[in-house]
This record gives structure tokens, C-alpha cells and sequence, in this order.
């Protein structure tokens, strides 16, 4: 199979393995994001509290990524909707192993809304050379559930 096909996997620890493999393959530094809980119970939350968010999230330029909630169906970014990262983006002078970046840029190809970023246009010939309209920055997104009346 290419790395163009769907796959199915009967647990999670599977579905990792792989997609550490296919990672290794883009050939760029991969980016492990770890989520920031503020109690115990956060870290043990299911994907409906959660919104599927994972406690370990590995990432790298190039890769392909599917989104796995509805972030905005008038631009057809919707659950399952696939994209590339283009960039992942963090603050000055922060440490990439210890914050959490400030957005992943994904190109969507079905993506029809506004443009974030300027396309990149040669010089000499006005031409495009990178068309940017698709771009999408993704920041952090952030869960919050209760549990016994207490907010996770």
C-alpha cells in the first residue's frame, strides 16, 4: 500500500506505531507536542471530553494530518477533512520541547475561505510560486469538562 491509502488499525498503540513510521519517512525533525493538563483527571479524559484531543500529539512538515472535529464547515474544514503541515509555528525564544507551539499551518486543499497568508510572488516575473490561499494556521485548542461539579 502507498502512502496514499487509508488505514485501519484495531488499537491505538498500532495506529502510533505506524504513524511514527510515516513520519520518519517525511524526512523533517518531528515535533512531539505534549498536552497541558491542569489535574489528574484531564489526563484520563475520554474523547468526547476531550475532543479527541490526545495527551501526545507528533507532528512534522510535510506530514499529512486528517482533522477529527468540525472547525468550519462553511470552508469545508470538517471531521476528516485531510491537509499538509506546512509550518509549526512557535514563540521567540521559547523552547519547543517545553511549550506548546503557537499554530500548526496546514494546507487544505478544499479549504474555501479567506486567505491567512500572502502567496509568494517572484520578483521579476510577478508569477506565483507558492500559492498560500489554502494555508490554514491552527492554534492549540483547549477541552474543558466537569466532573462532580469540578471543572477538568
Amino acid at each position: 500500500m502507498g502512502h496514499e491509502s487509508t488505514w485501519y488499525f484495531n488499537t491505538n498503540d498500532d495506529i502510533l506505531k505506524h504513524n511514527l513510521k510515516m513520519l520518519s519517512m517525511v524526512n523533517s525533525p518531528i515535533c512531539r507536542i505534549d498536552a497541558k493538563h491542569n489535574c489528574p483527571q484531564a489526563f484520563k479524559g475520554n474523547d468526547d471530553q476531550t475532543k479527541k484531543l490526545q495527551p501526545t500529539f507528533y507532528v512534522s512538515v510535510n506530514s499529512k494530518i486528517v482533522l477529527n472535529w468540525n472547525m468550519s464547515t462553511q470552508y469545508k474544514l470538517c471531521n476528516g477533512t485531510t491537509g499538509t503541515v506546512k509550518d509549526i509555528i512557535f514563540a521567540a525564544g521559547e523552547n519547543p520541547s517545553t511549550h506548546l507551539p503557537i499554530a500548526i499551518v496546514i494546507e487544505f486543499p478544499l479549504y474555501d475561505g479567506p486567505a491567512f497568508f500572502d502567496n509568494v510572488i517572484d520578483p521579476l516575473t510577478g508569477q506565483v510560486v507558492e500559492d498560500r490561499s489554502k494555508w490554514v494556521p491552527l492554534p492549540p485548542q483547549t477541552a474543558t469538562w466537569y466532573v462532580n461539579k469540578e471543572i477538568n
